[in-house]
């Protein structure tokens, strides 16, 4: 603390501190030891005579910000209790919520709610009165867009081609197929029942903080793999195959195929210009696929076995 004398026609000066120290300088500095409440003394005199003149001060401890909440996230719209944890005989709070409603508050304890998606930073500054603080957390707050559970599906005769269309992205999933498999988490999985009949299908969507679920009945009904007849089938040879498919009867204009793993979806794609062409299994394991040809009139399904 700097102290400044006003006394007049002093000669000598003698300055205590309240704390067991004394200094004879003009406008003294101290340091004291700690935050509390000292009477400041301060004796002059002269050839003349002394005075005295006494006052109390009062150190606050130091004003340091701090803070917690009830949660950190959420699905829009949430509300965050905020609650004030500073030291330091605080007297003033301002707090900063971009993205929050209010974006700002000088209330202790306030309560925030955020309806936008996004990550965003919280400032709170307090202040006694003799100093103040400030705390900035940085993408503190993540409020995320409730997710929306959505699949459409594919039949081919036993084999369900499910089509994830919740949204947003970045959601994880697990598929129930109602037949008492276990649950997949693939984003477009490919299912083979067992048995004709009906079966309830969920999906179950997740973010960090939220969920949603759909579900759809999908009848299975005895069909053949190939939904065309045989003057329009395409040919497909050999299968089983070391690597190589040979496709013919195609059409003339592009035509899109897809190779489907029983447990994993689609993992290959090709494009065929022309009546003929090959796709290359080259580097799968052995096992069974599924081959589908888009056609101007539907799709064509064939099992394939990969040696």
């Amino acid at each position: 603390v700097q102290f400044a004398n006003l006394s007049t026609y002093a000669q000598d000066l003698l300055w205590d501190f309240g704390d067991g120290n004394s200094s004879t300088e003009t406008d003294p500095e101290h340091i004291f030891a700690g935050p509390g409440s000292y009477l400041i003394t301060l004796s002059v005199q002269n050839a003349c005579g002394s005075s005295l003149f006494s006052d109390t001060l009062e150190l606050l401890p130091p004003a340091v910000a701090d803070f917690d909440l009830d949660f950190s996230g959420g699905c829009v719209p949430f509300d965050v209790q905020f609650s004030d944890l500073s030291t330091g005989m605080i007297t003033s709070w301002e707090w900063s919520f971009p993205g929050g409603d209010p974006a700002s508050s000088d209330q202790p304890n306030p309560t925030v709610t955020y309806n936008t998606p996004g990550l965003y930073d919280v400032s709170l500054t307090v202040s006694n009165a003799q100093n103040s603080d400030q705390l900035t957390l940085t993408g503190l707050i993540e409020a995320l867009p409730f997710p929306t559970a959505d699949f459409s599906f594919v039949l081919s005769g036993d084999t369900v081609f499910f089509t994830n269309l919740s949204s947003p992205p970045g959601l994880s999933y697990q598929w129930t197929f109602g037949d008492g498999s276990a649950p997949s988490a693939q984003t477009n999985p490919l299912h083979v029942y067992p048995d004709t009949g009906l079966y309830e299908v969920s999906l179950v969507v997740n973010n960090t903080y939220c969920g949603s679920v759909a579900s759809a009945t999908v009848e299975i009904v005895p069909t053949a793999v190939g939904t065309l007849s045989p003057a329009e089938a395409i040919g497909i040879r050999p299968n089983p195959t070391g690597g190589l498919l040979y496709l013919s009867g195609l059409p003339a204009r592009p035509t899109a195929v897809r190779l489907w793993d029983l447990r994993k979806g689609n993992i290959r794609n090709w494009e065929i210009n022309g009546p003929t062409g090959t796709v290359d299994l080259e580097g799968l394991p052995p096992g069974l696929y599924l081959l589908e040809v888009r056609l101007p009139n539907g799709a064509q399904w064939t099992k394939v076995v990969k040696n």
